[in-house]
């Protein structure tokens, strides 16, 4: 249904006058990037929460609970993602040769209020997520809270895509399995936290 619906958007907006900076690729490799890097992404989960070693460490330091304890873990595991990111981020700017662009005094200044920002919220919802995890308990936290973290995450950037213009264009029948793939995650949400607190 979901790669039915891409594919649809796909076709309907490659007849469309698109922007010059668009590079059209294959849809079927990005979408499998798009699974890999999902599978991917939840591993900060597994390095946080195999932590206990560090997380006792810290407990032992002076942290006054375990929920400040397992901030060290992520400390850690952020940190350790950094590097392939900055590696990449090089990589990139060399192929492309943009190394001017990224430091054009016109942009740089806002670039690095919007990365920080982006940052601050990235990390924050994190934060958030960990304290909710430690806050339900330690059997059933963690997959609950990252199953909230998750969907909550797909809603909202799906939304602000849609308020950027990035459905634009599209057909009634693909904005309409758009909503119905939004209200089945909300739906999803609503009865992981009533049932969790039932």
């Amino acid at each position: 249904e979901l790669r039915e619906q891409l594919a649809r958007k796909e076709r309907e907006l490659a007849g469309k006058e698109q922007p010059k900076q668009v590079v059209q690729g294959s849809f079927k490799t990005g979408f499998i990037i798009c699974l890999v890097t999902g599978l991917l992404g939840t591993a900060f989960v597994y390095g946080a929460k195999s932590s206990g070693a560090l997380v006792d460490a810290a407990l032992a330091s002076g942290a006054s609970s375990r929920l400040y304890g397992e901030f060290a873990s992520l400390l850690v595991t952020f940190n350790a993602g950094l590097i392939p990111g900055v590696i990449f981020s090089i990589y990139k700017l060399n192929k492309n040769k943009t190394w001017g662009a990224f430091r054009n005094p016109a942009v740089w200044g806002w670039n690095v209020f919007l990365s920080a920002l982006m940052a601050a919220l990235w990390y924050g919802g994190i934060l958030m997520y960990n304290s909710s995890g430690v806050k339900l308990g330690p059997s059933l936290g963690p997959s609950i809270s990252f199953a909230l973290f998750a969907g909550g995450t797909v809603f909202f950037a799906s939304l602000f895509g849609w308020m950027a213009g990035e459905w634009k264009g599209a057909s009634s029948g693909t904005l309409r399995g758009f909503v119905i793939g939004m209200s089945l995650i909300v739906a999803a949400m609503l009865i992981i936290a009533f049932r969790v607190s039932v």
